[in-house]
């Protein structure tokens, strides 16, 4: 089968949002952390709805067996690892020590997929999501064969959940509650594709697009409190699906721009085909980060990351301290990652 060709602004765009996990994971400052919520989680969805194709994936047990080796596969191994480390050194030595954690949290927590108890490596819960999604997705899509139906039905629930057990959300097993939001923008990126549309730099109408989606990402920011994706929690539910689009939509049509009639840095590419592996060892890093400048150096995690311009540099030397990860398990390990 002939490959799609690559798209490089897809690489930017993953790029710039693997970047800003984490800065947010950095905690540099609450309005940032704000901003950033509102609209990460919905673009690596979208992203991934965008890229989906039944003329790739004719067969649904096919489909289910590369997707099964493409990121569960990972999220096992990869929860290991961080949970050996978690468990050693980083629950009596981190930022955050939390020896109250009993050994058999976590391990409950990778299995049942539940995202609160992941404290080893909290972030590994998207990949559970991104797996339950496109399960779902696939055979509802060939049921119902509309997006928008899927998005509209996906999008309700979740508001209904959030709204009536608050509570209860972040512990439905299978990150069940983010997934259910992240179905609905899955199937806004498979309709971003079907329909086409353009969103980059030098057309008229796309550049009013952006001004309009950056109005609208600013006054339902202000007038929407901090959401948190991964507990099914996101304020006042309208508010959250227009900055969680508008916001997404901006971040497309800046990576066009930015990708635009250029060749693309390996290092780009680089970073793109080893996203998950930032998602997965970045809260390593900076627990490396913050606890060599504490024993090394005296400085508290605290003052490390005080304010944007500090954690982003923080935040940049954890991300490039994942390189070697994954250009260890690219060239020696490549079946861990099945790419």
């Amino acid at each position: 089968m002939k490959q799609p060709k690559r798209l490089a602004w897809i690489d930017y765009v993953k790029v710039f949002a693997i970047f800003f996990v984490v800065l947010v994971h950095v905690d540099c400052s609450p309005l940032c952390t704000k901003v950033l919520k509102a609209f990460l989680m919905p673009l690596f969805f979208i992203l991934s709805g965008y890229l989906f194709s039944y003329e790739r994936n004719p067969k649904y047990k096919p489909f289910a067996l590369k997707r099964f080796r493409q990121i569960i596969i990972p999220y096992a191994w990869i929860s290991a690892v961080t949970y050996l480390l978690w468990f050693f050194v980083l629950r009596k030595f981190g930022n955050n020590p939390n020896d109250a954690v009993a050994w058999y949290v976590p391990v409950a927590g990778t299995f049942a997929g539940m995202p609160p108890l992941l404290v080893h490596d909290i972030p590994l819960w998207s990949l559970v999501s991104f797996f339950v999604v496109e399960m779902i997705y696939y055979p509802l899509r060939k049921c119902l064969k509309s997006d928008i139906g899927i998005a509209e039905i996906a999008f309700l629930t979740a508001w209904g959940i959030s709204s009536l057990l608050p509570d209860i959300s972040p512990y439905l097993p299978f990150a069940l509650a983010p997934s259910i939001a992240g179905l609905g923008f899955y199937a806004l990126g498979r309709l971003l594709r079907t329909r086409a549309t353009h969103t980059g730099l030098g057309n008229a109408k796309s550049n009013l697009v952006a001004l309009a989606a950056l109005i609208a990402f600013v006054i339902s920011l202000k007038y929407n409190v901090a959401s948190s994706f991964y507990k099914g929690l996101y304020g006042i539910f309208p508010l959250y699906l227009i900055s969680a689009v508008s916001g997404a939509w901006l971040m497309i049509w800046f990576s066009k721009a930015v990708s635009a009639g250029k060749s693309e840095p390996g290092l780009i590419r680089f970073i793109s085909t080893g996203t998950l592996l930032v998602c997965g060892f970045h809260l390593i890093t900076l627990a490396l980060i913050k606890g060599v400048m504490l024993f090394g150096f005296g400085i508290p995690p605290a003052e490390l990351t005080d304010g944007v311009l500090r954690g982003t540099a923080v935040a940049l030397v954890a991300m490039a301290l994942t390189f070697p990860i994954i250009y260890v398990v690219r060239r020696y390990a490549r079946f861990l990652v099945d790419k």
